[in-house]
């Protein structure tokens, strides 16, 4: 169907109980002061998470856009939160672009965190996005799987 897509997120339960958004795995350049760090390295427990977690510069994927401390002063239509959540089957984040008109692939850097739930500082999925969903949940990861109309979370459909 025209407008609708697969979503799925798998994560680790040993990694770290924060997602930061994916990017800066491609491309050179430098990051801070000890150089490019991979963003699976860079492991935050919920309480001392930074205000970016991803520094690093000069990447194929684009610098970080937002922000990965997020509570209700970063919540809305406009927050460029960054950091996703998985709960539940009824409260777990996905990344999609902060506006339309671009391709995922081009601003990985860019996109921010849409909740099924308010009370994570970010943009909470409309009704009617989701039209199917599975939530996996196993010793080391859990699984959201599903269906989505994507434009009504920015995502162009093509």
């Amino acid at each position: 169907m025209a407008g609708f897509t697969l979503i799925t997120a798998l994560v680790s339960l040993s990694v770290t109980s924060v997602l930061a958004a994916p990017q800066g795995t491609g491309g050179g350049g430098e990051g801070g002061a000890g150089g490019f760090v991979p963003l699976i390295n860079k492991q935050y427990t919920w309480d001392n998470i930074p205000y970016k977690v991803d520094t690093d510069r000069g990447l194929a994927r684009g610098e970080q856009l937002g922000y990965n401390r997020c509570n209700s002063t970063t919540e809305g239509p406009e927050s460029l939160c960054q950091t996703a959540i998985i709960n539940s089957l009824d409260d777990f984040c996905f990344w999609a672009p902060p506006e339309p008109g671009r391709a995922v692939g081009e601003i990985e850097g860019e996109m921010v965190a849409w909740c099924t739930q308010p009370g994570h500082g970010t943009r909470v999925i409309p009704d009617g996005t989701i039209t199917g969903v599975q939530f996996t949940k196993a010793p080391n990861y859990v699984q959201v799987v599903g269906f989505m109309d994507q434009t009504k979370v920015d995502m162009d459909c093509w």
